[in-house]
């Protein structure tokens, strides 16, 4: 079902959201010595990027935008893109201002068109919700004073515009939720999912002039957890850990390579708790200015299996324990001096700037964490915290 007197949606420009536009990773300082590989996991199945889509929510602001041509959207518009999220709320599509708007979202797993003029608003609703994890293709857009949103050629909603809708001769449109100001009625962040396929009715469209915190979309579901891409990412939390007389840390794992930096604790290199990955192991190590230990637990099958490993660090005094599943080993050397001071904690990698002289491992981590503990209390990751790189706190895929 189409918007009255328009095309047919398969003759419709379409713009293939994979564009080369690259968010910069964060720089890695180093990486691993000539000749060793960060041995990157064989790809399992269903772990593959999805051709053309692109995955939407990694950032509140995680966006694509657009300039569009003065005449496209004067008197008629026709949009339709394919949707598949299992969050519930989140904005997927807005163009225009707060006075004079057009935008497309979730609430509470339903879809909304809403076009808003002179203090008036449109809004279509579905009754169904689509927050099922399954592609959905959705068409929207304005014809003349009507509005029209259709979800799988099936389902149709239309009424009224309100007012005298118009929208500036140079109009920016955004998939995602851009950081620029938008009406309060519409949600003001970024959607949880994958859209793919964009469509424009009958007019050619520019590639996007920025890109935010849009990396590909893989086949398969998302689940809980960190996802830090191949191409390197870092979480930091401020001030949120101290090293004090007894410390544990337990994180669960899922790695895409066998060699990477996991955590790291501490403001400067010379005094800190890091645990990483080298060559399939998993090592922690503790430095300070009394001297450092080094322990390491080699796993018994390889950690590309796909599957959820736990990882515990204990620092006791002058024992470092450290335990991989059901495996464990400890070292210990002179007594580890505590702090009661905060530090923070780095996820994935540590600072680009840090200079240290031979360091074992700079590489970043590729794959996910989730269930971070320390001293018993869950660590919270949430959006205020420093994210470089495309890391996402909205889950990671399954395999």
């Amino acid at each position: 079902m189409l918007l009255k007197g328009s095309t047919r949606l398969s003759r419709a420009q379409s713009l293939d959201l994979n564009q080369p536009l690259q968010d910069s990773p964060a720089a890695s300082p180093g990486s691993v010595p000539a000749g060793q590989s960060a041995q990157a996991c064989l790809p399992l199945p269903g772990t593959q990027a999805q051709p053309g889509a692109l995955r939407f929510g990694d950032s509140p602001t995680s966006h694509l935008r657009f300039t569009l041509p003065p005449e496209l959207l004067k008197h008629r518009s026709q949009f339709a893109v394919d949707v598949r999220t299992a969050v519930p709320d989140g904005l997927v599509f807005h163009t225009g201002a707060p006075a004079s708007f057009m935008a497309l979202y979730l609430a509470k797993g339903r879809l909304v068109f809403a076009v808003g003029a002179e203090g008036r608003r449109l809004r279509l609703k579905s009754k169904e919700k689509y927050d099922d994890g399954q592609w959905h293709t959705v068409a929207f857009g304005h014809d003349g004073e009507k509005g029209r949103l259709v979800v799988d050629g099936l389902r149709a909603w239309e009424g009224q515009l309100p007012g005298n809708f118009t929208l500036s001769p140079r109009v920016s449109l955004y998939l995602g939720s851009s950081p620029s100001r938008k009406p309060k009625s519409l949600p003001q962040s970024s959607f949880v999912g994958c859209l793919r396929n964009f469509q424009v009715d009958s007019k050619p469209l520019d590639p996007p002039s920025a890109r935010v915190a849009v990396p590909p979309c893989e086949a398969g579901a998302v689940e809980k957890g960190l996802y830090f891409p191949p191409e390197g990412g870092r979480i930091t939390l401020a001030d949120s850990v101290s090293l004090g007389p007894e410390f544990k840390l337990l994180v669960s794992i899922r790695p895409r390579s066998l060699t990477g930096v996991l955590l790291h604790v501490g403001r400067q290199p010379g005094r800190h708790l890091r645990v990483h990955l080298e060559a399939g192991q998993v090592v922690a190590s503790v430095h300070s200015e009394a001297g450092g230990m080094v322990t390491s637990v080699t796993p018994r099958q390889s950690l590309c299996d796909g599957q959820w490993h736990s990882v515990a660090v204990t620092l006791k005094q002058h024992v470092l324990h450290l335990a991989l599943d059901a495996d464990s080993s400890y070292t210990a050397g002179r007594p580890f001096p505590p702090t009661h001071t905060q530090e923070p904690l780095h996820l994935g990698g540590v600072p680009a700037d840090w200079k240290v002289p031979e360091p074992p491992v700079w590489n970043p981590f590729s794959g996910c964490l989730k269930d971070i503990q320390v001293n018993h209390v869950p660590v919270p990751i949430t959006d205020t915290v420093d994210i470089q790189g495309m890391v996402s706190l909205n889950g990671c895929p399954d395999h």
